[in-house]
C-alpha cells in the first residue's frame, strides 16, 4: 500500500511541524511517531499483510490527530496557517488517493513544503 505509507509519512511530518502549536497533542504525536519506525521483516507474504494492516491502522491514527489538530490550533494567525497547511494536505491526499481517483496525481517529494 504505497499510498498509505506515503500518506502516513506526510501526515507525521506535518504534525511534527505543527507540534509546538498543538502542545496538548504532542504526547500522542510522539507516540504515533515512535510506532512509525519501518518494519524490518518484509520477506514473507504474512509480514507484508501485517505491514499493510499496520499502515491502515497508523493512517487512522494520523488522520484522527490531524482532525483534532484543527480544533486544537489557536484562533490566531499561526493557527490559521496551521489549519491552511492541514487543508492543503487533505486536498493533496484526496487528489493522490488511488481509491478515489482513476488517475491520481503524483504528489511532490516529501522534502518540499506544502504550498498554502
Amino acid at each position: 500500500m504505497p499510498f498509505l505509507a506515503d500518506d502516513n509519512e506526510r501526515a507525521r511530518a506535518l504534525l511534527q511541524r505543527l507540534r509546538g502549536d498543538v502542545a496538548s497533542l504532542a504526547p500522542e504525536i510522539d507516540a504515533a511517531s515512535a510506532h512509525a519506525a519501518p518494519q524490518t521483516d518484509q520477506a514473507s507474504a504474512r509480514a507484508t499483510t501485517s505491514s499493510e494492516s499496520q499502515e491502515h491502522s497508523a493512517n487512522l491514527v494520523w488522520q484522527g490527530l490531524l482532525a483534532r489538530a484543527v480544533t486544537e490550533l489557536a484562533d490566531d494567525e499561526a493557527g490559521d496557517r496551521g489549519r491552511a497547511q492541514i487543508a492543503a494536505h487533505m486536498r493533496a491526499r484526496t487528489a493522490a488517493n488511488p481509491a478515489l481517483n482513476r488517475e491520481p496525481i503524483q504528489r511532490p517529494q516529501l522534502t518540499e513544503e506544502p504550498r498554502v
